[in-house]
């Protein structure tokens, strides 16, 4: 979940319908941005901050630190191994 859109929706005392569609957006894709399924193109972002009255859109949506002890998620596969043996490797 983005806490930030939300703390800044939240405080602007608007719904997510209503910043939805001040920034022309649909209110699922809202929805999906504050709950961090998707991220929003340049131009969305901008939407969104003038919606919710906030001058710089990247403090909404930057990435923040994970709680310690977290390891970041890994999306990559070992890297094989190679056997060998004692005239080199084998084919």
């Amino acid at each position: 979940m983005n806490l930030m859109l939300r703390a800044a929706r939240k405080q602007s005392d608007k719904t997510q319908a209503q910043v939805a569609k001040e920034a022309n957006i649909s209110k699922a894709q809202y929805q999906n941005i504050e709950y961090g399924k998707s991220e929003p193109g340049v131009l969305t972002a901008i939407r969104i901050a003038d919606a919710l009255g906030v001058e710089n859109p990247k403090g909404l949506f930057t990435p923040h630190p994970r709680p310690s002890g977290e390891k970041p998620k890994s999306n990559s596969l070992p890297k094989p191994s190679v056997r060998q043996h004692k005239g080199g490797n084998l084919p």
